[in-house]
């Protein structure tokens, strides 16, 4: 179960990125009015979820499907890879799974962005793509639900980046 200040946490990131800044504000007062100073300090160093972050936490909260299926798909590919002796079809079939289950998460997160009047297009697709090949990978340094930011690709993701 998780208690209050999981539960006020939650609510903060439920927010538009437009009305978080006063959303995190008002949840900073409130602690430190209660007494919770280090709690109010740390609710106030908060960053505001860029686009792609606050669609994947509202995914999170709303325990969409099409992101269980995208975690699914994704570490069934980590374990073909670990495995030896596996088909190269066996490979194909797999990646191509895990491409159309991020695919619909990606579209289910422009949509929200779309209905939430924050950006989106072709560009914070890529964006929104890096991030959840990231999270989903394991290579966030932050929880879903709690995310504030962007992964960048790394790697050859990287590379192939720059044209």
């Amino acid at each position: 179960m998780t208690d209050a200040r999981d539960q006020e946490l939650d609510g903060l990131f439920r927010a538009l990125p437009t009305e978080f800044v006063a959303a995190r504000d008002a949840l900073s007062a409130q602690r430190k009015a209660r007494g919770d100073k280090a709690g109010a300090a740390s609710v106030k160093a908060l960053k505001r979820p860029t686009p792609g972050a606050w669609a994947l936490n509202q995914l999170h909260f709303r325990g969409a499907r099409s992101l269980d299926e995208a975690r699914r798909a994704t570490d069934a590919v980590r374990m073909l890879h670990a495995r030896d002796g596996v088909s190269p079809q066996e490979l194909r079939t797999a990646h191509e799974a895990q491409r159309s289950a991020h695919q619909r998460v990606t579209d289910e997160a422009l949509r929200l962005c779309e209905e939430a009047g924050l950006p989106g297009g072709p560009q914070q697709a890529k964006k929104f793509a890096v991030t959840l090949q990231g999270v989903l990978s394991g290579l966030g340094d932050e929880p879903l639900g709690r995310m504030t930011h962007d992964l960048t690709p790394s790697g050859f993701d990287a590379i192939s980046s720059l044209g």
